[in-house]
C-alpha cells in the first residue's frame, strides 16, 4: 500500500504514521495532477457536489454533513464507469 503525493504536499504527511501502517510514499512530479487522476477527480466531485452546496453552522455540524456525504457517495450515489 502506498500514499501518492507530489513533493509540495509532503509536509502534510508528518501527521500520518505511514511507516507504522506498512505504507510507503510514492512521489509524483510537481504540477502533474494527471498522474494522480483518481484523487484529482475525487476532489473535483467533492467540490462540485458537496462543497458548492454546503451551508453549515459550526465544525460539529460540518462533521455530521461530511459523514452523511461520505455515506451517500460510497454507498448510494450512482458512479459512472
Amino acid at each position: 500500500m502506498y500514499i501518492r503525493i507530489d513533493m509540495k504536499g509532503s509536509g502534510q504527511l508528518n501527521q500520518v504514521p505511514v511507516a507504522e501502517l506498512s505504507m510507503e510514499h510514492v512521489y509524483i512530479r510537481p504540477r502533474t495532477p494527471q498522474l494522480n487522476g483518481k484523487v484529482e477527480r475525487s476532489h473535483r466531485t467533492d467540490r462540485e457536489e458537496f462543497s458548492r452546496l454546503l451551508t453549515y453552522r459550526n465544525a460539529v455540524n460540518l462533521g455530521k454533513k461530511l459523514a452523511a456525504w461520505e455515506g451517500f457517495y460510497n454507498f448510494d450515489r450512482p458512479h459512472g464507469t
